[in-house]
């Protein structure tokens, strides 16, 4: 069994006999307050391991009913990711946290797919992407998913839906910067793409209203490295995290609520 201890409830800690202090204008700083040490950060380090191969169309393939879609996921219709493909399925468990893609032949203005699942937490989250991708390209969403318990439309689909799975990956805790991602690995290598090497998006605000939509963002954060996952290559990343607070580590509750 894990055992765990938490060591602090402080909002900072410090370690070391170091000391500096000086002022700026009005302000003491170093060690503001005659504390010895440094703060020490905190580096948290994801292991994803070895993640799965995007796939546009892996979760719904093609669906036209000539109806509104009440619940795309239990149909036969679809190649479901990990190999999941009998009718009847309510719940798909996604490798790890990452964005979904869609596309239809055509979705007017105001048409709306929602989606609606899980985070890596358990908890509940909402997605509505609007006048999705007409077929030949793909909308991908902003939220990462981790599990999917429903797929349904504002309008009547007469044409192909599709809905998969993206390269874009769900971080851990919230990213209020970019600057606070401090790298990632492939196969415990650093890659060397250059500036592009990766895609971050940071968190949804905290300034944000604390009622999250489900057009917002993810309220975490997601990345997307330049090497892309093919079901072999294992991927980890490092991060600074803010414990100080539930809002700073984990970002603000998900969106929760369904649209009609």
């Amino acid at each position: 069994m894990t055992t765990r201890h938490t060591i602090s409830h402080a909002d900072e800690l410090y370690a070391g006999n170091a000391f500096v202090q000086g002022t700026i204008g009005s302000n003491t700083v170093g060690s503001p307050d005659g504390r010895r040490g440094i703060p020490i950060s905190h580096i948290y380090v994801r292991e994803y391991g070895a993640v799965l191969l995007a796939d546009d169309d892996g979760i719904l393939c093609s669906y036209g009913p000539s109806l509104i879609i009440s619940n795309a996921l239990p149909h036969s219709t679809g190649s479901y990711l990990l190999a999941i493909t009998t009718a009847g399925v309510t719940q798909l468990t996604l490798d790890v946290p990452r964005c979904l893609t869609v596309s239809v032949t055509s979705a007017g203005a105001g048409e709306r797919i929602i989606f609606v699942g899980k985070d890596e937490y358990g908890q509940r989250m909402v997605e509505t992407i609007s006048q999705p991708a007409a077929a030949g390209t793909y909308s991908v969403g902003t939220k990462a998913f981790k599990v999917l318990e429903k797929i349904y439309t504002t309008w009547s689909v007469t044409s192909n839906l599709s809905v998969g799975v993206s390269n874009v990956l769900g971080l851990p805790y919230h990213l209020s910067s970019k600057g606070r991602f401090l790298s990632y690995y492939v196969d415990g290598m650093t890659p060397s793409g250059g500036a592009t090497e990766v895609v971050l998006v940071t968190g949804l605000s905290l300034a944000t209203d604390a009622t999250v939509t489900a057009g917002d963002p993810d309220v975490r954060g997601t990345w997307k490295p330049i090497i892309a996952p093919d079901n072999t290559k294992v991927f980890t990343c490092m991060m600074l995290v803010d414990h100080s607070t539930r809002d700073k580590a984990y970002g603000r509750p998900q969106a929760s609520t369904a649209p009609a």
